[in-house]
């Protein structure tokens, strides 16, 4: 997708760029170039590249694209224009394209923030993926989303952006905007009973023991020092 707009979306706009090539003299006088400068309107910026130590309050929009295995990057470069400093009402944009690897990289992001905020913040955010559905990730399901017509929904929307998207660029869509943040509410009553806390427990003691069984096998144990092939049946519970 980044090609798709670098291509043919941005060539008429005046715009800086930041990359991991870029020196740390060269991304201080962007930096400081694009928040003081009012005729700037656009900085294309690396996830890896630009998710940590820079501060981009001149902008107020963030567009994601191309998502990371990783969730924390993208999160972590949203934060430098959503931050201390801001002044200006803040939007965050993430373009998925469907029917290929980068949805399936999107709906990992959502599994793997999901299993994050239940272990450590003791939320509990409802599964927006099946244990199925985790596991066929890199298979092509040939699921159909042919793209249908939102020009109906400009109304439910605030954002003057997303409006216009709805109104003139509806074809492309395969679904409704929707808000990210929405695959991870708290759902108190998803709550593990004790039992299940319980059945969980017991199988993460069942994986770490045969993990620390088979990480360093005690040879000394059989006869003559003869290793010998061993088999480990495990019981799924």
């Amino acid at each position: 997708m980044s090609r798709i707009i670098l291509i043919y979306y941005i060539r008429v706009f005046i715009f800086l760029g930041l990359d991991g090539s870029t020196s740390a003299l060269e991304r201080e006088k962007l930096i400081n170039e694009f928040n003081s400068n009012p005729n700037l309107h656009l900085f294309l910026v690396s996830t890896r590249a630009g998710s940590l130590g820079i501060n981009l309050v001149g902008a107020n929009r963030v567009i994601v694209f191309d998502a990371s295995w990783n969730p924390c990057h993208d999160t972590q470069a949203v934060c430098r224009v959503y931050r201390y400093g801001q002044k200006k009402p803040c939007f965050v944009y993430r373009l998925v394209t469907d029917n290929c690897l980068e949805k399936k990289i999107y709906d990992r992001q959502i599994n793997k923030q999901g299993m994050a905020d239940r272990v450590v913040d003791e939320c509990n955010p409802e599964a927006h993926l099946s244990i199925k559905e985790v596991t066929s990730l890199c298979w092509d399901d040939q699921e159909d989303n042919t793209p249908k017509d939102f020009t109906d929904l400009q109304h439910k929307y605030i954002d003057v952006v997303i409006q216009k998207v709805l109104q003139k660029h509806s074809s492309f869509l395969s679904k409704e905007p929707f808000h990210h943040e929405s695959l991870l509410v708290d759902r108190k009553d998803k709550k593990l009973s004790q039992a299940e806390k319980r059945l969980a427990k017991r199988s993460y003691e069942l994986e770490k023991q045969a993990n620390s069984n088979n990480a360093r096998p005690l040879y000394n144990h059989y006869p003559n020092n003869i290793g010998t092939q061993v088999g480990v049946q495990m019981r799924c519970v």
